[in-house]
């Protein structure tokens, strides 16, 4: 089942974006995805993205001019 958040004054829902996002295999196995935040900004705007993160319960890292999502909920931690 496809979770929505709804936002209904924002002009950016593109659901079928965020399906495809959410719904890589990547994603589904507790994988990384990496999206350039341009890409980001024009498809979904980025207060979006946060939301359907957390939601999730994933995490979302800004690394340069991309947004990584990790897919799991396991600990991480930085080596150096």
């Amino acid at each position: 089942m496809t979770q929505h958040l709804m936002f209904p004054n924002s002009p950016k829902l593109n659901a079928p974006w965020r399906d495809q996002l959410f719904n890589t295999r990547a994603a589904k196995q507790g994988g990384i995805l990496r999206r350039n935040k341009h890409s980001i900004d024009r498809e979904i705007g980025v207060s979006l993205l946060v939301a359907e993160v957390r939601a999730r319960g994933f995490r979302l890292y800004e690394v340069g001019d991309d947004y990584v999502i990790v897919c799991h909920r396991r600990p991480i931690r930085q080596l150096c």
